[in-house]
């Protein structure tokens, strides 16, 4: 019946008088109750002027009140009932006040309707038994759930879904895997919604192989490929790396909404095929703020931090409203770029919006305005912060120890660990890069020691390179190399280098020499690793060690890649090449290099002879 049918026959009613006529006015409560938008208290008025309701009539009202936004009417309603002693609640009754309860996340109210269910002799009703563990579950009484999941004499496939699902949401993902296997063990049959869940928490997990196992149990068990299963196999294969299967998947698919084709997107650029995914992105009939979110972060994951910048222009210029996931990923742009403008533009649009900068947004600010040279204003959207968290601590304390303000930035984190906040593996690599820079071997050694002890947190191969290049810089080189050979991990090329370049500060040539043929042995078509070598031996007036390095070089077709760098003009970032002469403005740039040497000459610089790559007068 549709809503004004309802309406004309509640007229009716009202001026023949006929309110005892039940099977009348259930007909127009049910449509009510399925109006959209729901108004339940509409339905309330009718429900009020029948004299004797029966049971069906109360569970109407009762399920129209615990899907609306006030559920805890619904409790009310049943105590009504319950005064009124006739009819008794049936198990229809209790499984609807349970999803208010759900609804509502009133966990107390959910414990008295599972003694007043098994009171009423419920207690072995699937139906009631499922309705309280979704209620338990929703409430956060998810071991309570499991215990009556466990004490039930049977289940459903609605019981192991419930708590399968139960486990996804409260992020249990090995547990949701665990019930699917024992659900399979136990006979039952799974459908679309188990498998959407299963496959949920194998993207969370990485799961590629369960993920493809499930794809064969869909199969196998005759459960439909409808949009949301499809939808949930593209979004597992792409968190978990099968683009090709979920390519396929994707292009089996006859509808496609914007879900599909934005896990298409973020999987590709996750993979590193950030061409591939622009494509989609451009193939897409409807984007949203999602899709356009999804691209930004593929770029600035890929690297292509430039690419990001242009997006988010254009989105604005297409009058999309930024959210704060896209402004994170347009700062981050902001700050491997070091484009000071457009990071202060996007500061000046957060303000101008009054958008609350919440925790992870003022890292971000923090993160651009600390990269981009400007710690001073870094300082200041850090001290600004209504909240703080490991995020916004961790920001402010890594800037200033990429300033050098070693000081300052164990002062930070003095201040960090005062305010209870408990760091993280990347504080403290601010923590001991913050000490390398100033100096202060003993305070570096202190923190990282903490950091096992203190805070339980295990060493990573960042860390150790922080030790190694402390010690470097130091001067304390036996004791670096000691270090590295006792490191419980494998030495990367990472900690080799950080350990070379204090060689070379050092004149050390002996030990650079060896280090830099260990890192060669790592990678050997790394150009820089040739360079490196080549002039070691140059500044050991080694020349014919050069000439060799030079050759090996040639005979092996490796090149070094031009170093570059970039400066922002006017909100447009200029980027310059090594050696290149094809920028339009390359006259106007040597011009200008010849003028600042001139300079340099003129105030009294003399370069560093002994860092020449050739065996030539100085």
């Amino acid at each position: 019946m549709s809503i004004s049918h309802a309406r004309q026959l509640h007229a009716r009613i009202i001026i023949t008088g006929q309110s005892h006529h039940h099977l009348s006015l259930a007909k127009i409560l049910t449509s009510y109750c399925q109006s959209e938008p729901l108004r339940p208290s509409t339905s309330r008025v009718l429900f009020d002027s029948v004299r004797s309701p029966n049971v069906f009539l109360w569970n109407t009202i009762i399920r129209a009140y615990a899907r609306s936004d006030v559920p805890q009417e619904a409790l009310v309603l049943l105590q009504c009932m319950l005064r009124r002693a006739d009819p008794s609640p049936n198990a229809y009754t209790l499984s609807f006040v349970l999803d208010a309860c759900a609804n509502s996340g009133i966990v107390a109210h959910g414990r008295c309707l599972h003694a007043f269910a098994v009171r009423l002799g419920f207690e072995s009703n699937v139906y009631v038994l499922n309705a309280l563990m979704h209620s338990l579950s929703r409430s956060g009484e998810l071991e309570w759930a499991r215990k009556l999941f466990d004490e039930s004499p049977q289940r459903d496939v609605v019981s192991w879904n419930i708590m399968i699902s139960s486990y996804v949401h409260s992020g249990r993902f090995e547990e949701a895997l665990s019930n699917f296997a024992a659900m399979e063990d136990n006979g039952v049959k799974g459908n679309a919604v188990t498998v959407v869940s299963a496959l949920s928490a194998c993207a969370q997990l990485g799961r590629l192989e369960m993920g493809r196992r499930i794809h064969g149990y869909i199969g196998t068990n005759g459960i439909g490929l409808n949009e949301i299963v499809q939808n949930a196999l593209i979004d597992m294969y792409a968190k978990c790396g099968g683009m090709i299967e979920a390519r396929r998947t994707f292009d089996e698919m006859h509808s496609k909404n914007t879900i599909t084709w934005n896990s298409m997107i973020s999987g590709y650029a996750r993979a590193g095929f950030i061409d591939i995914a622009r494509r989609l992105f451009d193939e897409m009939p409807n984007r949203n703020i999602i899709s356009w979110t999804s691209m930004m972060t593929g770029y600035v994951q890929n690297e292509q931090p430039g690419h990001a910048i242009s997006l988010f222009r254009e989105l604005l210029l297409k009058g999309f409203e930024p959210d704060e996931v896209m402004m994170v990923s347009a700062l981050s742009a902001c700050a491997d770029l070091g484009c000071l403008d457009q990071g202060k533009s996007i500061h000046g649009f957060l303000n101008k919006r009054g958008i609350h900068l919440r925790c992870m947004l003022g890292a971000s600010l923090i993160d651009m305005y600390a990269k981009s040279g400007r710690v001073d204003a870094a300082l200041r959207v850090f001290n600004g912060l209504k909240e703080k968290d490991v995020n916004s601590w961790t920001a402010i304390i890594t800037g200033l120890a990429l300033h050098g303000q070693g000081r300052a930035c164990l002062s930070m984190f003095g201040s960090m660990e005062q305010s209870q906040i408990a760091p993280n593996a990347v504080t403290f690599v601010g923590v001991l890069c913050a000490c390398s820079h100033a100096g202060l071997v003993d305070d570096g050694f202190r923190h990282f020691n903490r950091m096992r002890r203190v805070y339980g947190i295990e060493p990573e191969i960042e860390h150790f390179g922080c030790m190694v290049d402390l010690l470097g810089r130091a001067g304390r080189l036996d004791e670096a190399e000691d270090f590295i050979l006792k490191m419980p991990i494998e030495p990367t090329a990472g900690i080799w280098s950080a350990l070379l370049g204090a060689c070379r500060i050092h004149g050390n040539f002996k030990v650079a020499e060896t280090v830099a043929r260990a890192l060669i042995d790592l990678d050997p078509h790394h150009g820089g690793r040739y360079v490196l070598l080549s002039n070691i031996y140059a500044a050991g007036s080694k020349w014919e060690d050069v000439t060799k390095v030079r050759k090996k070089m040639k005979d092996l077709k490796v090149e070094k890649e031009p170093g570059w760098s970039w400066i922002e003009v006017d909100a447009t970032v200029k980027q310059f090449f090594a050696g290149d002469q094809t920028n339009l403005q390359h006259g106007e740039v040597m011009l200008m290099l010849e003028d600042i040497n001139r300079r340099l000459k003129y105030e009294g610089y003399v370069p560093l002879g002994n860092k020449s790559p050739c065996d030539i007068d100085e």
